[in-house]
């Protein structure tokens, strides 16, 4: 093709190239533009996506794989650690007197369960806060993150979650739960629903241990607990409890109890009520074992009360006895009777034979008095080789109690003319016994005593082993003084 034939052929194709090369033209600016907006969005997502990061609840982090130090950290990690900006504590972190955990052995277990798992999970660490070395509670996450090219692991990134508010409540929770299981008694909720019904939401082991229950009460039935209450103890423990409730007052009643063993125990329940706002009302309390202490008083009452020779109750027992028993004779307008018992010749049993064998006829002397009255009567112990007997339901008229009085003191009369058998020695101990009758007497339990001691020793001047009903014609009280001192 000639050169006149050529540019006849460009000419024919200028407007077709101009054309393609406007459509590239077009072509690459549109395509450069979407790449624009792509980068941007790219840009965009970026800076959302660490912007996110950063501003998570949580700490988040990224460590190398190779040497473990930390390349980045969000805020709440900077905070968790103590520092005001990412450069230093950065800076510290991979640092080399860096200590993140308090135990040196979970580092090296954290990492045998990256490696091994690719992840690690809810793992929970005391670590040192970095900046003051405070000693807090975490729990991690982690994953491996793998290069997509070689399917080599380059690093990882985790989070981390301060979880010591968490820790420190169950410590204190595990704390009173151990407390509240190894208290010498047991915790309780009691709950009184407005329809009246209870039921225990809460009771501690101790509490199951304490009613002799094997293992943990998964279940407490207030009302099933009634029926083990002693009877003669429910009542005022319905009242108490209803009293609490009532006045919102603390709730402190001593009961007796029959446990699963058959075994009955003293308990002591304290507890303070709550009234709710739906008028649910609920007690927070403690119950605990007291028959130790209760057999102490009883101990301690029985030192206090009771003659330790021979059990019967002593001078101030039984003056308080006969205190109540004027009382109710003044009430009913009914008689009562004191009879007044003293062993003859006791002072010559105890300088000849010694004090032991004096004792084994008090106490030998002790049994037959209570023997030879009726349940209601009562025998004590005045001191010495002097016994009482307080006579109960002598009737309302004086006569027919003389004559109660007189069948009583012939029954002992008669119980003391059998032999003692002191130490293998046959012995006869006869009494004098002086009587007193008394009607509604305002007067001292102590001025009926003195009236029956005289009428016993106007017994001993009449021979002794003998029996006088107290009246006007017994001697006063300074001769009754120089008999006992003639007698002594």
């Amino acid at each position: 093709m000639n050169p006149i034939e050529t540019a006849h052929v460009y000419s024919a194709l200028a407007p077709w190239l101009i054309a393609l090369n406007i459509v590239f033209g077009l072509l690459l600016v549109t395509w450069m533009e979407r790449s624009r907006r792509l980068l941007k969005q790219a840009g965009d997502y970026r800076d959302r996506y660490f912007s996110t990061i950063d501003n998570l609840a949580e700490g988040v982090y990224m460590r190398s794989l190779s040497d473990g130090k930390m390349i980045s950290a969000n805020k709440a990690l900077v905070a968790l650690s103590g520092y005001d900006n990412c450069a230093q504590m950065l800076e510290t972190v991979n640092g080399p007197n860096a200590y993140w955990y308090v135990d040196p052995e979970r580092e090296a277990m954290f990492r045998r369960v990256l490696e091994r798992d690719g992840e690690v999970r809810d793992f929970v660490s005391e670590i040192y806060r970095f900046k003051t070395c405070e000693r807090i509670w975490v729990t991690e996450q982690a994953r491996l993150i793998v290069d997509e090219k070689t399917g080599m692991p380059q690093f990882y990134a985790g989070s981390v979650r301060d979880i010591t508010p968490e820790i420190r409540q169950r410590q204190v929770e595990e704390r009173l739960e151990k407390l509240a299981n190894n208290l010498p008694g047991g915790l309780f909720q009691l709950v009184r629903r407005v329809d009246g019904s209870y039921v225990c939401p809460y009771v501690s082991d101790s509490f199951a241990a304490l009613f002799g229950m094997n293992g943990p009460l998964t279940r407490f039935d207030p009302t099933d607990h009634l029926s083990r209450i002693e009877t003669r103890d429910l009542p005022e423990y319905l009242r108490s409890l209803k009293r609490s409730g009532e006045e919102l007052s603390l709730w402190n009643q001593e009961f007796r109890c029959r446990l699963e063993t058959g075994a009955t125990v003293w308990l002591l329940v304290t507890a303070t009520p709550e009234r709710q706002a739906d008028g649910v009302i609920i007690w927070h309390g403690y119950i605990s074992d007291i028959s130790e202490r209760k057999l102490a008083e009883r101990r301690i009452h029985r030192l206090a009360y009771y003659d330790t020779l021979t059990d019967l109750p002593n001078r101030r027992m039984f003056t308080t006895q006969l205190d109540s028993a004027m009382a109710s004779a003044r009430r009913l307008g009914a008689y009562g009777a004191l009879l007044f018992v003293d062993l003859d010749n006791f002072k010559t049993l105890n300088d000849t034979r010694g004090h032991d064998v004096g004792d084994s006829l008090l106490r030998q002397a002790a049994k037959r008095l209570s023997e030879c009255v009726r349940e209601c009567d009562t025998v004590g112990r005045y001191g010495g080789d002097e016994f009482m007997v307080l006579l109960d339901g002598v009737g309302t008229q004086r006569e027919a109690a003389e004559a109660k009085a007189a069948a009583a003191a012939h029954n002992i009369l008669l119980a003391f003319s059998r032999e003692f058998d002191l130490r293998g020695k046959a012995h006869i101990a006869t009494p004098s016994i002086g009587a007193v009758i008394f009607h509604g007497e305002d007067r001292p339990a102590q001025d009926i005593i003195n009236d029956a001691d005289a009428a016993m020793y106007e017994a001993k001047r009449n021979g002794r082993n003998n029996f006088v009903i107290f009246g006007p014609d017994i001697g006063v009280p300074e001769e009754i003084e120089e008999i006992r001192r003639a007698s002594a």
